[in-house]
């Protein structure tokens, strides 16, 4: 009996790779499973996907609903038209896919991929999961990876092992995400000897070479709670459908729905066997905490609960039941009343409490401690069509972290796997000061989209677009491209290779106690005998540099830290309450304050660390955890054909809340450019004046992005319809820089008669003498004839007429029947740039109105051309969140 599957990733910024190893792979031993991990760039070196039986995919889409790089070689080969209808008839898959449903194209990768293989004779044994980024990837890849277990067992005919008699049930996956209070030394630095014979530094992960650090809990009588009707604290309604007849053992009577959320995962997984206590176990302030996220009812066994999404397929375990999944409830907390334990492996705790004992005092374990009381999130308010997203709301992010939450006090908390540490430090003898790192090898490993090779561009100019009365300030930098040897067009995008902020690295050093090691010279290695997946070094990371350029350069520490790394940082935590607090964020029972305070709030790792004092990372861990400082792309506002050898891109300089971990709390991107670029800047009033001259001007690293869409057609003759509110209005600027040239190139050649199409631009702000962006310029255009058509639209001006114009999609409606006959008879391109989360949406929703009410389409059928449209690349969009 094989118990072998593969197990294919394919990731743009690590999320799928992560998810494949620390979810899946991790976990399958304790199922007795056996996967092959890959890379699916690794095909046909690794794997062969002909000769696989069995297949699970975690993968994510990227771009404008485009494969991952690392997927490119594996789709281009399975999209082959001569491949035939059972080329993977022996197949049977599952696939996870990851999105962000702020894009158009949520998820696109993973459905292609899921259409294909079904196309090639494959069979799906299991309903493919759609996590949603915009809302939390965990809240479908939990529940997804709880149901997958099960399923593959089924196709790979393995019998599931259950000891009813005894009312015992094996539970091994549990043995890795139960809180244990037992706590761990701080970590410490080790003496070792390397190859070379010398002594060593090493900064090495706790836990190292150790797998099952905590027991598995052994429950009698297992049972789960039942949640009536009600409405969870993220506002979405939780529905339980109770049957009187007895169920079968693969039917169940209960389903679980979530109105508009998508699917809803139960507690009733493996991993979350638990005993419900009795409420009057719970103080009364607890059980208000509770009430808003569930009920408690009879209890029912755990073989009675599944989960319905949809109608079933037959032939699959319909454990979720739809062909989609795409969200789920967040786990109602439910009460150990009993705990056995496991002496052969350790103690098995319930937080608040040690070796499955409960406090005596109840009335201690109900009370809110001194900084107690859940978070509550703060909505940001988006202007939707005005390309103005508001300033972040000042919110007291590091008190919400502290703040212990009574409804998780005494609660068996179902926790992630703890990562295998898999990476040491060893620290030159004698701290030998390490020499600065040419660029060359800085910037050696590629980057997500790169379609060049990173080039060190000096800026050499920069304008103020906006007043300084304006709620945000824009401004266009000119760099020189001169012996890069990069060509671009009007359309594509740069990515800017950016630093962290100099005064949070200094503080995270020093948070680490890293200070009298900073700037010595380190290199990293493999830790010996890890058990980690694939160990290797992360290729953003230069084997032989300083902590400081690790964490200076190469690590995202603004991120908002990831529930696998809360974990980590749990397992490094001193003191009692603080660790109690960081399992409650990183725990099933937890995910709504993991939303409102870290995700939503944007909670980064330094305001981890600075909320809890006592977690003591290692350097090596805070490398291993924190994901790549990714590049920050911006669209090109200029044509070749318009100046040469010259880059211009807009941004606004993004202001955030003060936080007491230093750095000036600006975009970590557009803080950098506006200090690099403070010796250029010219103000608003002297915006069209050159810049002054600077000797050595400071050069910043950026590179080419792959465009495949959003391009200025070739046809001269195609009319243009573009909407760019906002800094959206960038490579429109390019646009018709580059038409102008064409137009003015055809005079001086003598073809006057060339025929060139109608444009016609969109834009938006929020006032016209504070933030109209090239207004000189676009007058200009329409002055000359390049722009045929400007429609400019204020949502902030006062003394307007009640029926003026305040957004983009109002002058689009305007211009109804001038639009539907640009689209249907003239063929015309239509290109949006800025805000992904509203303003695309609002335009794509007006236009298909607008073709509905001056057409013959219905609405379903204007619905459908657009996005035909789009598939023919004449709907393009350069979007954002």
């Amino acid at each position: 009996m094989s118990r072998r599957f593969l197990l294919l990733y394919a990731s743009q910024t690590g999320q799928a790779e992560a998810i494949a190893k620390n979810e899946i792979h991790a976990v399958a031993e304790d199922h007795e499973l056996s996967p092959a991990i890959f890379c699916m760039s690794q095909t046909e070196k690794k794997f062969n996907i002909e000769k696989e039986t069995v297949a699970v995919f975690v993968v994510s889409t990227t771009g404008d609903g485009d494969p991952p790089d690392t997927a490119q070689k594996f789709w281009r080969r399975l999209k082959k038209k001569t491949l035939a209808k059972s080329y993977l008839q022996h197949l049977k898959f599952a696939v996870l896919g990851l999105g962000d449903s702020n894009y158009t194209n949520f998820c696109n990768f993973s459905r292609m991929l899921n259409k294909r293989l079904l196309e090639l004779g494959a069979t799906d044994f299991y309903d493919t999961g759609y996590a949603d980024d915009a809302v939390g990837l965990e809240r479908v890849v939990e529940p997804w990876t709880d149901g997958l277990w099960s399923a593959l067992k089924k196709v790979l005919n393995i019998v599931e092992r259950n000891d009813k008699s005894q009312g015992l049930i094996e539970d091994k996956s549990a043995a890795k995400r139960v809180v244990s209070k037992s706590l761990s030394s701080p970590p410490q630095d080790k003496k070792v000897t390397t190859s070379e014979g010398q002594s060593s530094s090493v900064d090495s992960s706790p836990m190292s070479g150790r797998r099952d650090l905590i027991a598995a809990p052994q429950l009698q009588k297992v049972s789960e709670p039942v949640r009536n009707t009600a409405t969870n604290k993220l506002g979405l309604s939780i529905g339980v459908n109770k049957s009187k007849t007895k169920p079968s053992p693969q039917k169940s009577p209960v389903t679980v729905t979530v109105s508009g959320a998508g699917p809803q995962k139960s507690s009733g997984s493996d991993n979350e066997t638990v005993t419900v206590a009795s409420d009057k176990s719970l103080t009364t302030e607890k059980k208000e905490a509770l009430k808003p996220a569930t009920r408690r009812a009879s209890a029912i066994n755990k073989s009675q609960i599944s989960w319905q999404f949809g109608g079933a397929g037959k032939g699959k375990d319909r454990s979720p039941t739809s062909k989609q999944m795409t969200g789920s409830s967040l786990p109602s907390p439910t009460v150990a009343k009993s705990v056995k334990e496991d002496s052969t492996r350790g103690s098995v705790v319930v937080n608040g409490t040690v070796n499955g004992e409960l406090k005596q005092d109840m009335k201690k374990k109900g009370r809110r401690r001194s900084d107690g009381g859940s978070a509550v999130a703060l909505p940001k308010s988006v202007d939707s069509t005005d390309g103005a997203t508001s300033e972040h709301k000042e919110v007291d992010v590091i008190a919400a972290l502290r703040k212990s939450n009574p409804a998780l006090e005494g609660v068996l908390l179902t926790l992630p796997v703890v990562p295998r540490p898999f990476l040491k430090v060893n620290y030159s003898k004698g701290l030998l000061p390490a020499p600065e790192l040419t660029a060359t090898k800085k910037y050696a490993s590629s980057y997500p989209s790169q379609a060049a090779s990173v080039f060190m561009a000096p800026i050499t100019a920069c304008q103020q677009l906006t007043r300084d009365d304006a709620v945000k300030t824009a401004l266009e930098v000119e760099l020189d491209s001169k012996g890069s040897g990069v060509t671009y067009t009007p359309g594509d995008s740069f990515s800017i290779v950016c630093e962290n902020d100099v005064l949070e690295v200094e503080w995270l050093i020093n948070r680490l106690g890293l200070e009298s090691k900073a700037d010595v010279t380190a290199t990293l290695a493999v830790l010996e005998g890890t058990q980690a997946i694939d160990p290797a070094v992360p290729v953003h990371l230069p084997k032989s540099w300083t902590a400081r350029g690790w964490l200076h350069n190469c690590c995202d520490i603004r991120s908002v830290p990831k529930k696998m790394f809360l974990r980590q940082l749990a397992e490094c935590t001193s003191d009692i309450q603080e660790k109690n607090r960081i399992q409650q964020l990183c725990s099933r029972q937890g995910s709504f304050d993991f939303a409102s305070v870290i995700r939503e709030q944007h909670a980064s790792f330094l305001d981890v660390m600075e909320a809890f004092p006592s977690c003591k990372p290692t350097l090596s861990m805070v490398l291993e955890g924190l994901p790549r400082l990714q590049p920050r792309a911006y669209s090109v506002a200029s044509s070749p054909l318009s100046i040469e050898d010259k880059v211009k891109f807009v941004f606004n300089i993004v202001n955030l809340p003060p936080r007491q971990t230093g750095g000036s709390r600006k975009g970590l991107c557009t803080g950098w450019l506006e200090r690099l670029s403070h010796h250029f800047r010219q103000t608003f009033e002297a915006r069209d004046q050159p810049s002054p001259s600077v000797a050595n001007p400071p050069t910043i690293p950026i590179f080419l992005r792959v465009n495949n869409r959003f391009k200025i057609p070739e046809d001269f003759s195609v009319p243009l319809l573009m909407i760019g509110p906002g800094t959206g209005i960038a490579p429109f600027v390019g646009f018709l820089q580059h038409r102008h040239e064409q137009q003015m190139a055809a005079k001086a050649t003598g073809m006057r008669k060339l025929k060139f199409g109608e444009t016609w631009l969109f834009f938006g702000c929020r006032h016209r003498e504070r933030d109209f962006l090239y207004e000189k310029k676009l007058e200009d255009f329409v002055s000359c004839g390049t722009l045929s058509h400007l429609h400019v639209a204020f949502s902030r001006d006062a003394g307007q007429p009640a029926n003026a114009p305040k957004y983009v999609q109002h002058n689009l409606k305007r211009q109804g029947a001038a639009l539907t006959d640009l689209i249907l008879k003239q063929n015309a391109s239509i290109f949006v740039c800025g805000d992904a989360k509203n303003m695309a949406k609002d335009v794509m929703r007006t236009l298909s109105e607008i073709l509905t009410e001056c057409s013959e389409m219905t609405a379903s059928e204007a619905k459908t051309f657009l996005a035909s449209l789009r598939e023919d690349k004449r709907y393009c969009e350069d979007v954002w969140t």
